[in-house]
């Protein structure tokens, strides 16, 4: 299986966490601690991110089905 890895300055990783876990809540009702960690959250979200992108991409490159 292959592997996509990127290398991001440690003084940006925070920024990027944060560009992708807009939305994550720490706290989630009645002063509940959110368990997943706002960088698991973020790693979620790119990885749903990729596969959307290539399902679209996909979905793109199909025929139209010959039906008359």
């Amino acid at each position: 299986m292959a592997t996509l890895t990127f290398q991001i300055p440690d003084n940006r990783m925070q920024d990027l966490i944060d560009a992708w876990t807009a939305g994550w809540p720490a706290v989630i009702t009645d002063g509940v601690v959110n368990t997943q960690a706002q960088t698991q959250y973020a790693k979620n979200n790119i990885k749903r991110e990729i596969i959307n992108r290539v399902q679209e991409y996909l979905a793109e490159q199909q025929p139209d089905f010959p039906i008359t």
